[in-house]
């Protein structure tokens, strides 16, 4: 499901306090619900090995497949 850029937020792949930096080569946009399912849920983002992408997986490790997270 397609939302507007503007609604979404920007998720640090590595956390800033882990010194990850905010710059677009370190953030993924995300909704709201789904930024909440990977900071508290145990889901992870990852960008993709050619970076033009990502790769989000579930709390046991399993990838996701389809073109959104599952609550």
């Amino acid at each position: 499901m397609h939302r507007p850029t503007g609604l979404g937020e920007a998720h640090h792949l590595k956390p800033w306090d882990q010194g990850g930096h905010t710059d677009l080569d370190q953030l993924g946009l995300l909704c709201s619900h789904h930024h909440h399912l990977v900071h508290e849920g145990g889901y992870r983002i990852e960008r993709a090995p050619d970076r033009t992408g990502f790769g989000c997986y579930r709390p046991d490790g399993t990838p996701i497949t389809t073109t959104h997270l599952a609550a």
